[in-house]
């Protein structure tokens, strides 16, 4: 992989999936990409091969976040009900969180648009720890 000293080093990228109610990891992987954007779907089949169930909800950081992988969690959603709750950007430890918008949805609103907005409708359900 190439490094932050744009030098190529012997790297592995390791995904881990952990099942949120028992603390276990249920799905893992190790290879040399050094994108996560691509292990998203295979690392949820790998959780439906492993455990033998469709997870409820699958949540990922901004690294999983592409066009392609928010329209395969759209169908895998509507196929399957997994809830896909995907980080759409980063943003600085120090900013306020984006204040979401209320309301539907746009029709209009691309693939991202309507991650973010799901992101936001879930913080502001989400009861204080």
């Amino acid at each position: 992989m190439l490094s932050d000293d744009a030098a190529f080093q012997q790297c592995y990228n390791a995904q881990a999936v952990v099942d949120e109610k028992h603390q276990v990891i249920v799905a893992t992987d190790v290879n040399t990409n050094a994108a996560d954007v691509g292990n998203l779907i295979p690392m949820t089949e790998q959780v439906v091969t492993n455990t033998g169930q469709v997870p409820d909800q699958v949540l990922a950081d901004a690294g999983y976040c592409s066009a392609d992988n928010l329209d395969r969690t759209a169908e895998s959603a509507a196929e399957h009900g997994t809830e896909f709750y995907l980080a759409t950007g980063r943003r600085r430890r120090d900013s306020p969180p984006p204040v979401s918008s209320r309301g539907r949805i746009p029709k209009s609103a691309n693939g991202k648009q309507r991650a973010a907005r799901k992101l936001g409708r879930a913080a502001r359900h989400t009861p204080a720890a």
